[in-house]
């Protein structure tokens, strides 16, 4: 029984040492922005990055998600005239999380990135196409991997803006090394128990 105690014990120690996932993006936004990873939709959460108009894209930056639930990107931006938008793409780390679409890759579109006027979690409604990436001379770049479907979206009427995209936990399914890990300590600790009984059999009375 102990050594499978052991054998669970290196299969957690294991998974703990892998790195921990996590998200990187692109974004450009009209006229600021600032990027947060949360665990709840109603939190704003942590800050990983700012980017600006004028600064064009914000590259490789990267949040650290927390696993096993639902994370959020949070991002708010504030607008100084004229249409408040964001354009961009995310990429997560690894098959521990999905997007929305189900997959570790997603461009922001009107069908898969919520907005709201008042806060993160609430009143939300869908944002409004612009155009492409492609179209939108001051944020393309050669470093999107699919300008053609990144939209440039937003909305009207407003200085501060509130966009939020959801990061869903997968249940992860043990690999077969740690299926064969786990089922060596069983035997293991069944053949020793056995051998154990087998010796108490043989002692004198």
């Amino acid at each position: 029984m102990n050594k499978l105690l052991i054998a669970f014990a290196a299969t957690f120690a294991f998974n703990s040492a892998q790195a921990a996932p996590s998200v990187s993006l692109i974004l450009g936004a009209d006229d600021f922005a600032e990027i947060y990873i949360a665990t709840s939709d109603t939190e704003q959460g942590n800050l990983i990055g700012t980017t600006s108009f004028f600064a064009g894209l914000l590259q490789n930056i990267t949040g650290s998600l927390t696993s096993g639930v639902t994370n959020y990107i949070h991002i708010l931006t504030q607008n100084y005239g004229g249409p408040f938008t964001i354009a961009g793409e995310f990429t997560l780390s690894d098959t521990s999380f999905v997007f929305a679409n189900g997959t570790q890759f997603l461009s922001t579109q009107t069908s898969n990135v919520n907005l709201s006027t008042t806060g993160f979690g609430v009143n939300y409604q869908g944002p409004i196409f612009f155009d492409t990436i492609s179209a939108y001379g001051a944020y393309y770049s050669d470093q999107f991997l699919q300008p053609s479907i990144t939209e440039n979206i937003g909305g009207n009427d407003g200085s501060t803006s509130y966009f939020s995209i959801p990061i869903y936990a997968v249940t992860p399914v043990p690999e077969p090394e740690t299926y064969a890990m786990l089922l060596a300590g069983l035997g293991l600790g069944l053949g020793l128990g056995g051998f154990s009984a087998r010796r108490h059999k043989k002692l004198p009375q």
